[in-house]
């Protein structure tokens, strides 16, 4: 997302032809002019939310054709609406616009109408959108080429071969495939050329290969025919390859076929189209190539859909008329099966964007404390939010200058850097920023912001939930190792630091960490304080000591006291020896059950008057 966003802002805004800083320019990762039509699109509202709209609109025009076909090939337009409403839910449908903007989400659209019009034999708008396809990335071109091969092969009518003195070539079905794979061919070694161009114009790159993402196939060849030779030569290692990862490939292959209850595979000439891509997706050493909540499998979907409806037609047809009956039956069952699969996949944990969460909230205050033109050192989660800069990077360099570090240690990403080898993960290398006169500036769960030589306070920019210190000892004692903002006291850290440390500067079992801020009671009566900790624990309320079980192991205590409505000052003392590590504050009163307390309840800060009573 970030790429594609900072390559086209970057592009209306500066005048850089698709620079990002993630990969130092866009085209020689991938040749996808189709970011030109973008463009314009883009100019109107520059924001991820425009790639984000634009892109599930063009997933939901690809059900237009889809519809069209299906009401054709049905003779029914009810079941023709149905049947596209059941290709629009299918689990790879939805996988192309569940993580992140990607250019293959326009594919199904382009390559639809593309097939729709073929069928109608309207063979320049045919080729129009087949070249629209292209666009999108190079590697829809090792699909179309197969598609080309069909048509050249089915240009002869087999039917009638004993009948001499009938043509049996449809001379334009033929003309129309060679073209196509001509044009496929050609479009994607010139793809291969301008990437190699761009690729030569960014010395950073050093992989040794002329197309970068060869590097998933390098046991094949270092080059497209030498690996297209040996997966031809060399069955054994061909079939030593596709047996690993089996379960997750005969899964993914399941899935493909599973919504359309098996009937793609009643027309096996147009399933057939894909299959070498499949193949060539399942023979790389990249397991997210055939897995779901990614973008892979957009130029496959298209051939499995329509292959589809032509195996329901076959099916249900009968002397030569369809059997709407039995046609209506089995896209009812399609229409479960498609319901079950797609659950089933959301089981599997598809990538999906969430919903806004106290954690995002954090990070954009964060993000809002960084001048607009500072240099910022990022990891891959947060970029994308950064992505209207140009001295942004998504990961560690040696050879880059810059004056903030943004990281969020509860993101799988602060140690893992997914996208370039550019970069090094920020978290492998935060302790050394250290030495290196960085600075902590905040903390909020989990989100971190350093700064070079940076010697003023500690920032607050959340009003609720309170200020937790570290202590690299277990009195309390000295200068906190590290500050953070938390939103409650729930155990949340046990998440990610139970048997580890919070923070580089603080040892893994011996700490300390006090819990300060204010708490608005709502009501006046009875409340009961509980404190759950691993080690020992202490609660003041208004500085007055409440529970104190310092340096007592798994211990769970409770204290009643009647307040009236108001504010309190509120400070919890946690101790942290070897072990598993944690520490949640509860209450209740005699209307509620015992809960922890929620953020809502608490305040960092507070210019209001505090209630001593």
């Amino acid at each position: 997302m970030g790429s594609y966003e900072q390559s086209l802002w970057s592009t209306l805004t500066h005048g850089k032809f698709f620079w990002n800083t993630p990969n130092f320019g866009h085209f020689h990762i991938h040749f996808e002019p189709v970011l030109f039509f973008i463009l314009p699109i883009y100019a109107i509202y520059q924001s991820p939310i425009t790639l984000l709209v634009l892109q599930s609109v063009f997933i939901g025009l690809s059900g237009i054709p889809m519809y069209w076909i299906a009401k054709k090939e049905l003779n029914n337009q009810k079941m023709g609406f149905i049947f596209a409403v059941v290709y629009l839910f299918q689990p790879f449908v939805l996988s192309i616009q569940s993580f992140d903007f990607h250019t293959e989400a326009f594919m199904p659209f382009f390559l639809m109408l593309s097939i729709y019009y073929l069928k109608e034999n309207r063979f320049s708008f045919h080729l129009l959108f087949l070249f629209l396809a292209l666009t999108c990335k190079e590697t829809v071109a090792l699909v179309t080429v197969f598609l080309g091969v069909y048509l050249v092969f089915t240009s002869v009518n087999l039917k009638i071969l004993s009948k001499p003195s009938v043509s049996i070539i449809n001379k334009k079905r033929l003309i129309i495939g060679f073209i196509e794979i001509i044009l496929s061919i050609a479009w994607f070694f010139f793809s291969l050329g301008v990437m190699s161009y761009f690729l030569q114009a960014t010395p950073q790159f050093q992989y040794g290969f002329s197309y970068i993402h060869l590097i998933w196939w390098e046991n094949f060849g270092k080059d497209p025919l030498s690996i297209i030779i040996t997966i031809m030569t060399n069955p054994l290692l061909v079939f030593s390859t596709l047996i690993q990862s089996l379960n997750e490939k005969v899964l993914f292959i399941l899935l493909l076929l599973i919504p359309f209850c098996f009937t793609s595979l009643m027309e096996i000439w147009i399933l057939l189209i894909p299959v070498p891509w499949i193949t060539f997706l399942l023979l790389s050493s990249n397991r997210y190539y055939w897995q779901l909540g990614l973008h892979y499998t957009a130029p496959i979907i298209p051939f499995i859909a329509i292959s589809a409806v032509e195996g329901i037609r076959r099916l249900g047809t009968i002397e030569n008329k369809i059997n709407q009956v039995f046609v209506k039956r089995l896209i009812v069952l399609m229409a479960i099966s498609t319901i079950v699969s797609s659950l089933y996949a959301v089981s599997l944990g598809i990538p999906h964007y969430s919903t806004s969460s106290l954690h995002e909230e954090a990070l954009i205050k964060v993000i809002n404390l960084i001048p607009p033109d500072a240099s910022i050192v990022t990891q891959n989660n947060i970029f994308p939010h950064l992505s209207h800069r140009l001295k942004v990077y998504p990961g560690y360099r040696e050879d880059i200058a810059f004056q903030y570090v943004l990281v969020d240690m509860t993101h799988w990403s602060f140690t893992i850097n997914p996208d370039t080898s550019l970069y090094e993960a920020i978290g492998k290398v935060l302790p050394n920023l250290y030495t290196k006169n960085y600075e902590l500036v905040t903390a909020i769960d989990g989100i971190v912001l350093l700064k070079k030589s940076y010697y003023d306070k500690f920032l607050i920019p959340f009003e609720n939930g309170l200020l937790a210190k570290f202590f690299n000892n277990t009195n309390l004692s000295g200068k906190p190792a590290f500050e953070t903002v938390v939103f409650t006291i729930d155990g949340r850290y046990l998440k990610y630091w139970n048997n580890s440390s919070p923070f580089f500067t603080i040892p893994v079992n011996k700490y300390s960490v006090v819990y300060e801020g204010f708490l608005k009671v709502p009501t006046s009566t009875f409340y009961t304080f509980t404190v759950l900790s691993s080690h020992g624990s202490r609660l003041f309320v208004n500085e007055t000591l409440l529970i104190n079980d310092w340096n007592v192991k798994s211990q769970n205590s409770s204290y009643s006291i009647y307040l009236s409505e108001g504010l309190y000052k509120i400070r919890v003392e946690q101790l942290k020896l070897e072990g598993e590590g944690y520490i949640n504050l509860q209450w209740k009163t005699p209307d509620t059950s015992l809960a922890t307390i929620p953020q809502s309840f608490f305040m960092i800060d507070s210019n209001s008057e505090v209630n001593y009573d």
